[in-house]
């Protein structure tokens, strides 16, 4: 499960940027981040050096702004993006992509140091505390949310315990989980909003006729779905939904495959009106991803070939697998760009979705499944994140 973290973590690289004689490019995991080099003309960071990394979506406070210089006094705003200038996003500098920013840990040869605003954290001089320690709270940094169109909205009813947590964590932040020659699928990742659609057998709840719900990643992660009403007439998730008969189609492939088990198909709503790429839809549609079964209290997320043919039995279309075969880190970058492969779409590629062939879980994230998105798309021009 993706989680917003600000962790103290170590540098993995440090080289010049070829275009530019005062900036250094550092290495934070897979993720390449842009700092001004000391007077001296000497790097600023060195390998090894533990840092606080501040990744993309993070809102900084003011007093952080202030202190590491990203602060405008005539403006009297920050000098990141968003309206208040305080909130991280990627950047091209001089051609090359910035993600993130970093604030250093300060070692005193006895302590770690990190300066928060109301108290300092000062830690042990030992590695076994520090590393992949996250200070978001204490330094008051918290993760960017978008406001909720109107279309994307409606009246909801809690059905906790009977949805699905759904997120992706970032093959950059998590560059060791994949071993090369693992055998994946790497698939196209769309830029529309994640939808859930789940056969719930027997919930006999009464704003959710069927048995069944369709819900948003935010509010399926809080138990919450929408209610199946006319005052949610115009939600873009259950209009989409009940438009292309995916519940229906869900309930029937379920009950031949998964008897008695709650089925949980998850996918993007994408196309105009959805957000700011439209892959040539005149009007919102729908592609899953993946599918989840659970039957007393014991769920699994299908092998790559068990979905596959089960949304085609279902007939719900998937989105495009690009490459089948054995984990290549190069494969995957070369894929992560360019144009969408969606038929009649023109614009840019929002990334790629790493899956095993076979499910694999990792000590650390959980289930094995990593994005890694297009340089294009996170620098592109008058974008929507609408989750």
């Amino acid at each position: 499960m993706s989680t917003f973290e600000v962790n103290i973590t170590r540098v993995r690289n440090v080289f010049d940027h070829p275009n530019a004689d005062r900036l250094s490019i550092v290495k934070i995991g897979d993720y390449s981040t842009i700092s001004a080099k000391l007077e001296d003309g000497s790097n600023r960071y060195a390998i090894d050096d533990f840092v606080v990394y501040v990744p993309e979506g993070a809102v900084v406070p003011d007093y952080l702004l202030k202190k590491y210089n990203f602060w405008n006094d005539e403006k009297n705003i920050g000098m990141l993006s968003g309206s208040k200038g305080n909130r991280v996003k990627a950047i091209k500098l001089r051609g090359v992509l910035s993600q993130g920013l970093m604030f250093p840990v300060y070692n005193d040869g006895q302590m770690y140091r990190i300066s928060g605003e109301t108290r300092d954290l000062t830690i042990a001089l030992s590695t076994s505390n520090i590393e992949g320690m996250n200070v978001a709270e204490l330094l008051g940094i918290t993760k960017y949310e978008p406001p909720i169109p109107v279309a994307m909205a409606g009246q909801v009813c809690n059905i906790y315990g009977k949805t699905l947590g759904y997120d992706i964590e970032n093959l950059k932040k998590h560059i060791d989980v994949l071993s090369p020659g693992t055998p994946v699928v790497v698939t196209e990742k769309l830029h529309g909003t994640c939808c859930q659609i789940g056969y719930i057998p027997g919930l006999n709840h009464n704003d959710l006729p069927g048995d069944w719900y369709v819900g948003s990643k935010g509010l399926s992660a809080q138990g919450l779905v929408f209610k199946n009403n006319e005052a949610n007439a115009g939600n873009l998730y259950l209009k989409t939904v009940t438009k292309l008969g995916i519940n229906k189609k869900v309930i029937d492939t379920a009950t031949n495959f998964y008897p008695e088990n709650n089925v949980y198909v998850l996918g993007e709503i994408y196309g105009v009106g959805v957000q700011d790429l439209t892959y040539g839809q005149s009007e919102p549609t729908f592609a899953a991803f993946d599918v989840y079964i659970r039957k007393d209290g014991n769920g699994r997320y299908l092998n790559v070939d068990e979905k596959k043919h089960f949304l085609k039995e279902a007939d719900i279309p998937m989105v495009n697998i690009l490459f089948e075969g054995p984990y290549d880190r190069q494969i995957v970058a070369e894929l992560r760009d360019g144009k969408t492969t969606i038929e009649g779409g023109t614009n840019i590629r929002e990334g790629v979705v790493v899956t095993p062939l076979i499910e694999m879980r990792d000590d650390k994230i959980g289930r094995v499944i990593l994005k890694d998105v297009s340089d294009d798309y996170l620098t592109r021009k008058n974008a929507t994140e609408f989750n």
